[in-house]
């Protein structure tokens, strides 16, 4: 309630600010769709329900048609937040946030994005960001997830706090959480990005929780690599540990006992090729 008596009082600043003096000039016609309480209502029965919600904008076919006294949200578009009665959200493109009912705090932008959203009416798919026609359409009762592409996402039902940037990206994944995938082998081409470049990252390396930033990931058991990690030797980036490899630009010792065992595991390999 402090955030809607603030946004009111500053709007209501701003309004005395710019009222114009008797000889002053507007726009002329002026607008209709002004209504009480800062509310803007342009198109077939938007805010259709409107009692005592302030600061709604609905423009379009029954945008925000069910809104009564929610407060602060934005529908652009035929059918936006056409169930809404949650605050603070915000629907650009038709059929946008649909379904969504008492969840709040969430922004889509797209033909149907977050279509689905909260249409259990639990009031659980809060802070979702979808940007692109149909990103997140189906989910339900994630939260904190963010979407940027079009069709991205399209498998997150109640998974949470992930972040999907690119055109379809997610299509293979499942409903999942904590999870970013950018333009990965998720989007269903069949390869994904293929190459990546990042100002600021490159050469660059950024230890998180100490010295060193660990990496880990499954290597074929016939690579080099491979076969230095089942001798019990890690790989990290920016710090690599990789035995008696000098080209590396950097480099950390490795453990005494993993020495050990790579050599041991050396001589072993050179003993069975003279026999």
């Amino acid at each position: 309630m402090k955030l809607e008596y603030l946004i009111h009082s500053v709007i209501v600043v701003v309004c005395l600010g710019l009222c114009p003096t008797p000889n002053g000039f507007g726009v002329s016609p002026a607008p209709d769709g002004c209504y009480p309480n800062f509310t803007t209502a342009e198109g077939c029965n938007a805010l259709n329900f409107l009692t005592s919600g302030a600061g709604n904008t609905g423009v379009g076919w029954r945008s925000l048609f069910s809104n009564n006294a929610a407060n602060f949200n934005t529908g652009i578009g035929a059918g936006t937040l056409l169930l809404n009665t949650g605050d603070s959200n915000t629907a650009v493109g038709a059929a946008a946030l649909l379904l969504n009912t008492a969840a709040t705090q969430n922004t889509a932008v797209g033909t149907a994005a977050l279509l689905s959203n909260d249409s259990d009416s639990m009031g659980l798919g809060n802070n979702n960001t979808a940007v692109g026609g149909t990103a997140l359409q189906s989910n339900i009762d994630g939260s904190e997830n963010t979407a940027v592409g079009v069709g991205t996402g399209p498998n997150i039902v109640n998974g949470f706090n992930n972040t999907y940037i690119g055109d379809f990206v997610g299509t293979l994944a499942p409903d999942e959480s904590s999870t970013i995938r950018i333009g990965d082998l998720s989007n269903g081409n069949g390869a994904g990005s293929l190459a990546c470049f990042i100002g600021g990252i490159f050469n660059n390396f950024q230890p998180v929780g100490g010295a060193v930033v660990e990496v880990t990931w499954t290597l074929p058991p016939t690579s080099l690599a491979g076969m230095l990690a089942r001798a019990g030797v890690t790989a990290c980036l920016a710090n690599v540990c990789l035995g008696a490899h000098r080209n590396l630009a950097r480099t950390r010792p490795c453990p005494t006992a993993k020495l050990a065992r790579l050599r041991s595991w050396k001589q072993g390999s050179r003993s069975n090729r003279n026999k």
